[in-house]
């Protein structure tokens, strides 16, 4: 889900059978041999038969990971709900996994319960900000949605829940209708719930519920509760799991208590571990879930031993544990834990040793996408999966499989910028310093002598944003800059950016740097752009024309400097960001945060919007979003053959470029005069569309008038690019009347009556 690859899904019929280019690419990939021929032959046929067809996107395989929020198990088939991507199913013991349909996979499922052939996921789902349950009473191929939302858990064929401050809910028809228990707690919040199974000494199930008030137990299915608490040090209880009269809890800042006797009286537990969020019993071993690893317990709670042989070093906070029955002629139960950004882990020798199984389990938002060449003709993908599987992936095969780099420290944080300088390849990370790896991003070294040794502003927590080559020397921004010129293998501080604008100094935390001939730019985060022609001794502001603050990205196209910002769209510097000029012209969305260039085109990723294109002297852009499920880009990158974007909630779309460049791009020809067009429509109420045209670069103003000469609003005050510009007038707060509307450009000025009719 790293990686943008640009992709068309053409439905070509031949003797009356459809096929789906997206199905044939699928077939070509599994047979590398014939791969890259089959895929060339392919495009060539459809753009013989159909050259103006549109292009579209297809999303790669991977990476693999993310945050799981629960596990459950129903019969063979293990059930995993994550943060952000739905649910997720295995049948085959967490070899792979497979989405499960009917959930919405940008969904936070927070709990499943499942019983028989039922199963009950609570979800939120995340666009639309609402919550509730999805429930399949046919093992999961049809599902129905229901408004409850909180930890759920079945009692034999009873199914409870606890919803916010509105006490515990029971459903005796599987989450078709819903019970309040007015005898429970109330006005509480229900954290977690725990069934003890009827045995010899029990007559009758114990429901356990733990809330923010203490924990209440019932065993006449929900029609009574009784609160068990005594002798538990603090009343909010996080989670709570049960077996026979065995019950353990773990509250928020008390540590761990036991009762042998189902809540009578209690023990405190052995406290030294950090907050546990989750519990799972097997047998007579209990497995506690915290933020540091997973814990295990052979008596009663009293000692814990921690058992974390194979889980990743730095991320350990565990939030959910299932075990599922012995099997495959295996001696113990199989256990799985779902670890943050990580995925899920399968123990299946009581937890001494773990593997990761995220086979399928997609890390959906992919902060970072890069390419660099692989050496023999190809090119390897980098995907930065913070958000959703946490640390760096590569792909060799064109994001068919995916792995993690496990080298020291890489894969454990933000990826913030890659730079290739020959056959090395240099990695930004933020909070783990600089990397270099010289076999084309397979291995990794830290490269760190000289850049955490200052007394007072650097440490091994510090952001580097981006790295530049500069001839012989690399530039590298934090708070300040960094320098090397042996090729990373030291650095010394360079200095802080600071400049001076309107009798202020100003001390710039640069977060994007680019290099053009000798001369540094650096983008500032409220402050725009900033230039050093000394190597970064001393900075100037250069934001003559360029009213964006918060710049994302640059590019170079030859002696052209494009830059993104997040807040006005796009600009451009023929003159070595001297001057800026807008080139927004059918950018619907103007929060862009990454720019691409293959040949004479430009690519702009947005937060919103999706992806455009232009090309290097044209102002206006055309959306190439076909099949694009995600417009939040984080991310563009291009190889010698394909786009790659990194989105939100969407993972990694690969296109090919020679599809994008095949799009028919919108007329971005420069009109040959200056124009302003009568608005459409006139009269208008509130508000008008008013055109004008430019054939050169120039600063334009269009201002809106009263018919007394009042300046009412000014609607375009910058910098632009040659083309053709609409901008919206909105008149709700005016009376009806007639006004004005007049623009200057260069020597240009013109003047146009319209009428605001209400």
């Amino acid at each position: 889900m790293l990686v943008n690859t640009f992709w068309w899904t053409c439905i070509y019929e031949i003797k009356n059978l459809k096929f789906s280019c997206n199905w044939l690419f699928k077939i070509i990939r599994k047979r590398k041999k014939i791969m890259k021929t089959s895929v060339k032959l392919l495009m060539a046929l459809f753009l013989v038969l159909s050259p103006s067809w549109p292009a579209q996107w297809i999303q790669l395989n991977g990476p693999y990971g993310g945050t799981i929020l629960s596990l459950a198990v129903m019969d063979t088939v293990i059930f995993a709900g994550t943060q952000y991507c739905g649910a997720y199913y295995s049948t085959d013991y967490g070899d792979n996994w497979n989405q499960v349909e009917g959930i919405p996979n940008t969904a936070d499922v927070g709990w499943i319960a499942v019983h028989g052939n039922t199963i009950v996921a609570v979800a939120e789902i995340s666009e639309s900000l609402e919550a509730g349950s999805f429930i399949s009473t046919d093992g999961g191929k049809n599902w129905r949605r229901s408004q409850i939302f909180g930890p759920l858990v079945f009692s034999d064929s009873i199914l409870f829940t606890g919803n916010f401050r509105t006490g515990i809910y029971r459903s005796t028809d599987f989450g078709g209708t819903w019970e309040v228990l007015n005898n429970g707690p109330k006005q509480s919040i229900v954290t977690s719930f725990a069934v003890a199974q009827r045995t010899d000494s029990v007559s009758g199930n114990r429901l356990y519920a733990a809330t923010d008030s203490g924990l209440f137990v019932s065993i006449n299915d929900g029609g009574n509760w009784v609160e068990v608490d005594s002798g538990i040090s603090e009343k909010y209880i996080v989670d709570v799991a049960a077996t026979g009269m065995n019950v353990i809890v773990s509250t928020s800042h008390s540590g761990i208590f036991f009762s042998t006797n189902g809540g009578i009286t209690w023990s405190a537990a052995n406290t030294r571990m950090d907050q546990c969020d989750c519990f799972a019993v097997s047998d007579s071993m209990i497995f506690a879930g915290t933020d540091s690893g997973l814990f295990e317990s052979t008596d009663n709670g009293n000692n814990w031993t921690p058992i974390n042989n194979g889980f990743p070093k730095l991320y350990q906070l565990i939030h959910a544990i299932t075990i599922a029955p012995k099997n495959r002629g295996l001696t113990h139960p199989i256990i799985f834990a779902g670890i943050y950004y990580k995925g899920v882990f399968r123990s299946i020798d009581d937890g001494e040793n773990w593997e990761s199984v995220n086979h399928g389990i997609r890390a959906h938002s992919i902060e970072f996408v890069g390419t660099s060449p692989n050496g023999n003709g190809g090119t390897n993908l980098f995907a930065d999966c913070l958000i959703g599987a946490g640390g760096l992936f590569i792909s060799t095969d064109e994001g068919v499989s995916w792995s993690e780099d496990t080298t020291t420290g890489l894969s454990q944080y933000e990826i913030t910028s890659l730079k290739k300088s020959g056959t090395n390849i240099f990695a930004c990370t933020g909070g783990a310093g600089i990397f270099r790896s010289n076999d084309y991003g397979m291995t990794w070294s830290p490269i760190d002598s000289g850049l955490y040794y200052l007394p007072y502003t650097w440490n091994r927590e510090t952001v580097f944003n981006s790295i530049v080559i500069l001839g012989t020397e690399i530039y590298a921004a934090a708070t300040g800059l960094f320098k090397s010129t042996n090729n990373g293998d030291s650095w010394f501080y360079n200095g802080r950016a600071y400049v001076q604008s309107g009798g202020t100094i100003y001390d710039c935390n640069i977060n994007k740097l680019i290099a053009f001939d000798t001369v540094l730019f650096a983008g500032v985060d409220g402050l725009g752009m900033i230039r050093s022609s000394d190597k970064g001794k001393t900075w100037s502001m250069v934001n003559n024309g360029m009213t964006g603050k918060y710049v994302m990205d640059f590019i170079l196209g030859g002696t052209i400097i494009f830059a993104a910002t997040g807040d006005k769209g796009v600009f451009r510097s023929t003159d070595h960001g001297t001057t800026w000029g807008t080139i927004n012209g059918g950018l619907t969305n103007t929060n862009v945060w990454s720019l691409a260039i293959y040949g004479t085109n430009i690519f702009a990723g947005t937060i919103g919007g999706g992806v455009f294109a232009t090309t290097l002297n044209g102002s206006v852009w055309t959306p190439v979003n076909t099949d694009l499920t995600s417009t939040d880009i984080f991310s563009l990158a291009a190889s010698n053959t394909d786009l790659y974007c990194a989105t939100r909630f969407g993972g990694v779309w690969h296109r090919p470029l020679s599809e994008i460049s095949a799009v028919r791009m919108q007329r971005d020809e420069n009109p040959k005069n200056f124009s302003l067009e009568q608005n459409y429509p006139n009269p208008f109420n509130p508000t008008t569309s008013i055109k004008y045209s430019i054939p050169k670069e120039t600063f334009v103003t269009l201002k809106v008038f009263s018919i007394l000469g009042k300046e009412i609003t000014t609607l375009v005050h910058e910098r632009k690019g040659a083309g053709n510009y609409s901008v919206n007038f909105n008149g709700d707060n005016l009376p009806s009347g007639i006004y004005f509307y007049r623009m200057q450009a260069g020597n240009f000025v013109s003047t146009k009556k319209f009428v605001l009719l209400k």
